[in-house]
C-alpha cells in the first residue's frame, strides 16, 4: 500500500501531465499576481472548439481506436482514454487564452521598441520575408484571411493523416501532446516580453488583417487600461501577443512530425511552412525575432513530448498500474 500513489502518477497519460503542470503554473500566477480567470463567450468559445479540440478530439478517438486490436485492448479503455486525453487538451487550451490575456496585466512593459529596431538590423532578412510572401499573392486574393485559414488546414490535415496512416497514428499522442506544450510554455512566455506586433508602426497592407488588429488593439489597450475589468467573453481569443510566434511554433512542429513520420508529407509542407513564416512578417503580425523564438519553443516542446511518451510505455505498464490500482496490491 505504501507505493501506491507511484501506481496513480505513471497512469497520468502524457497530456495529462501537461494539463496538471499548466493548471499549477494558473493557479500560482492567480496567487502571485491576483489575476483572475476569464471565461469565453460562446463565440469564442466555438471558435476554440473548432480550431483546436475538435482536431485533436478526433486524431486521438481515431488513432486510439485502429490502435486498439494491435495491443489487445478493449473499446471501452480506448474510449476512456480518449475522453482523458481530449478533457485534458480542453484544460491546456482555455489555459492557453487566459496566460496570453494575462501577459500584460502580469507584465505591463512593452518591448516593440527593441524588436522594432532588431528588425531594421536584420533589415535584409525582413526584407527577403517580405518578397517571398509576394509569391503566395494568388493565395492572399483567393482568401483574405489566408494566414489564419493555412494555419487552420495546416492543423487538421496533419490531425488527420496522422489518424488513418499505419505508421504515423502511433505518433499521434506524441503529436498533440507537443502541440499542448506549445500552448502552455508559450502561452506562459507571452509574460516574459510582450509586445503588440510591428502593425503599431505602419498598418498591414491586407485590409482584413488590418481591421483584425485595429480590433484587437483597441480591445487590448482598453483591457490593460482597466486592469482587466473591461474583459467580456467575446474577445477570449483576441488578446494581442507578438513574442513568441506561436503560429510560427505550431506551423514548425507540424512540419517536424510530418518530416519525421511522413516524409513525403514534410516535402508537401514546405510551401505551407514558407507562407506561415513569410506571411507573418508581411502581414506585420510578428517581428522577425518572434519567429526566431516561436520555432525555438517548437523544438524545445518536440523533445519533451518525446521524452515523455518514451518514458512510460503507455500500453502495458498503465494497464498493469490500473489492475494495482484495482486490487490494492503494490509492488
Amino acid at each position: 500500500m505504501k507505493h501506491w500513489h507511484q501506481a496513480v502518477i505513471s497512469y497520468l497519460i502524457p497530456l495529462e501531465w501537461v494539463a496538471i503542470t499548466t493548471a499549477i503554473a494558473a493557479l500560482l500566477l492567480i496567487a502571485i499576481f491576483d489575476v483572475s480567470p476569464l471565461f469565453p463567450g460562446l463565440d469564442s468559445a466555438v471558435f476554440a472548439v473548432q480550431h483546436y479540440i475538435v482536431g485533436a478530439a478526433f486524431s486521438l478517438g481515431v488513432s486510439l481506436a485502429l490502435t486498439r486490436s494491435d495491443q489487445s485492448r478493449s473499446l471501452q479503455n480506448v474510449m476512456i482514454d480518449a475522453v482523458r486525453g481530449v478533457i485534458a487538451f480542453t484544460l491546456i487550451v482555455y489555459l492557453h487564452f487566459n496566460f496570453k490575456l494575462w501577459a500584460q496585466l502580469i507584465n505591463p512593459m512593452l518591448f516593440d521598441s527593441i524588436y522594432q529596431k532588431i528588425d531594421e538590423l536584420l533589415w535584409p532578412l525582413v526584407l527577403l520575408a517580405k518578397l517571398i510572401s509576394i509569391g503566395f499573392e494568388p493565395i492572399k486574393q483567393a482568401m483574405p484571411n489566408a494566414y489564419h485559414d493555412v494555419f487552420v488546414y495546416l492543423f487538421f490535415s496533419s490531425f488527420i493523416l496522422f489518424s488513418f496512416h499505419p505508421r504515423a497514428r502511433k505518433h499521434c499522442g506524441e503529436q498533440i501532446t507537443c502541440i499542448a506544450l506549445i500552448l502552455s510554455l508559450g502561452g506562459l512566455s507571452y509574460a516574459i516580453a510582450p509586445a503588440w506586433g510591428p502593425f503599431i508602426y505602419a498598418p498591414s497592407p491586407n485590409d482584413v488583417t488590418e481591421t483584425i488588429q485595429t480590433q484587437m488593439a483597441s480591445f487590448q489597450e482598453a483591457f490593460i487600461q482597466t486592469n482587466g475589468a473591461s474583459y467580456t467573453g467575446q474577445y477570449f481569443v483576441a488578446a494581442l501577443a507578438a513574442m513568441p510566434s506561436l503560429h510560427s511554433a505550431h506551423t514548425v512542429a507540424l512540419w517536424i512530425y510530418a518530416r519525421r513520420h511522413l516524409p513525403w508529407l514534410g516535402y508537401a509542407y514546405l510551401p505551407a511552412v514558407a507562407f506561415i513564416l513569410t506571411e507573418a512578417i508581411a502581414s506585420r503580425w510578428h517581428y522577425f525575432i518572434d519567429l526566431i523564438a516561436g520555432i525555438a519553443i517548437a523544438l524545445l516542446c518536440d523533445k519533451i513530448s518525446r521524452k515523455l511518451h518514451n518514458s512510460a510505455p503507455r500500453y502495458t505498464k498503465l494497464q498493469h498500474n490500473l489492475s494495482c490500482i484495482k486490487t490494492h496490491q503494490f509492488p
